[in-house]
């Protein structure tokens, strides 16, 4: 059997548009199974799930009852989305908001079963409902009370209200019977956007500038894939033909990275934790740092271990800097320097990456191996954990 282009770009995109909504909404009830904004957000996000898989469907089988239910439940998703909007910001939206939004789909239902109706009449209830109601939504979120939200709470309000004003103008490209020519349906793309940006696992520890890079690099990435594929000489090289396949490249892009950043929350979930923190004598934290990967092979050097190295200069230069780091030499001095020298030498000397100061009186000192693929933003906090941990165990055992 063959398919038309559009339909199968269209079906790909919301389909990979489900999976995406199905990921995170597989992340956020394990993260709060019991919040009552959490419980919200899922509700959306199966919601969201069933209407694009409902899409697909109605468009393969092209049938009026199954187009009707798919239109039906594209006017009600302004009003899921009112229900997250509500629970974000914490309070009530208009009643009259509400209500219209309930009768929006309910009328669109209607119409389009009536064969009496003209066509263009649930297109128009259907358009205004869905663009009205993000607007809506929009200027709702726009006009929060901050000081009424935590840090948190508004930066996440701020990156779904930046990924709504992206996704209006691609939820216009879904009336294909307004735009008969366009390429690909962009709606499930925009929720994508939306996902990845305002709701992902991974959103709020990334910087918003590099989420939206990230997204360029799969628009990139898609746009080089769809020229190379055009270029094979199997497709008739159209423009319908690149913006079809980078779509489809760009929503499998987002999916996949929203199913790698819930593996990955998922990986550190399940990560083996050995907890420095506990740690109340010499012996106990030397047994537990061997255990916290991957901070493992860390040596503690005792003041008998450093006394070719001890000298006013080195001990001015960890005065200074608690953490010694190899790739951060000369560390602001020069490399000459009576301090810096015997600090390189002494990291020679054990293959350290790393030295930490545990205690000064005696010198005591933690030197790591680290390689370069785990010097990361996190394990350098975990270093930092470990030498404050350190330092506290070794000054209740007092001087040894």
């Amino acid at each position: 059997m063959t398919l038309e282009p559009t339909f199968v770009a269209d079906a790909l995109v919301n389909l990979f548009g489900a999976g995406g909504a199905v990921v995170v909404a597989h992340e956020v009830r394990r993260a709060d199974p019991k919040g009552p904004v959490s419980r919200r957000i899922v509700f959306a996000l199966w919601f969201v799930a069933t209407l694009f898989v409902t899409r697909a469907w109605s468009w393969f089988t092209e049938g009026l009852f199954a187009e009707a239910l798919a239109d039906s439940l594209g006017s009600a998703a302004p009003l899921v989305s009112l229900i997250v909007a509500e629970g974000l910001l914490r309070r009530h939206a208009p009643r009259f908001l509400k209500l219209a939004l309930i009768a929006g789909p309910l009328a669109v239902f209607g119409v389009k079963l009536l064969a009496f109706v003209p066509e263009f009449v649930p297109i128009i209830l259907l358009l205004a409902t869905v663009l009205g109601g993000y607007v809506a939504i929009a200027v709702l979120l726009w006009r929060r009370d901050a000081a009424s939200l935590t840090v948190a709470e508004d930066i996440t309000i701020r990156r779904v209200l930046l990924a709504l004003l992206l996704l209006a103008p691609l939820i216009v490209s879904d009336f294909r019977s307004l735009w008969p020519d366009i390429p690909v349906r962009l709606g499930a793309l925009g929720a994508l956007v939306l996902l990845y940006i305002g709701l992902g696992v991974g959103n709020f520890h990334a910087p918003l500038r590099g989420r939206v890079l990230n997204i360029a690099m799969f628009a990139v990435i898609a746009g080089v894939f769809s020229v190379a594929y055009v270029a094979t000489g199997h497709t008739d090289g159209s423009i319908g033909q690149l913006v079809r396949a980078a779509a489809v490249g760009v929503a499998g892009l987002l999916l996949a990275g929203l199913f790698s950043e819930a593996q990955g929350a998922r990986l550190e979930r399940g990560r083996v934790h050995v907890s420095l923190v506990d740690s109340t004598t010499p012996d106990e934290f030397r047994e537990r740092l061997a255990a916290y990967a991957p901070l493992g092979g860390a040596k503690v050097l005792p003041s008998a271990k450093l006394e070719q190295v001890d000298h006013p200069a080195f001990r001015s230069l960890l005065a200074d800097h608690r953490t010694l780091r190899r790739a951060s030499a000369p560390w602001g001095r020069t490399a000459t320097d009576e301090g810096v020298e015997r600090a390189l030498s002494l990291m020679t000397a054990y293959d350290a990456t790393h030295l930490s100061v545990l205690s000064d009186k005696p010198l005591r000192l933690m030197a790591l191996s680290l390689p370069a693929t785990a010097a990361d933003a996190r394990t350098e906090t975990e270093i930092d954990l470990a030498r404050l941990v350190g330092q506290r165990v070794y000054s209740m055992a007092g001087p040894s």
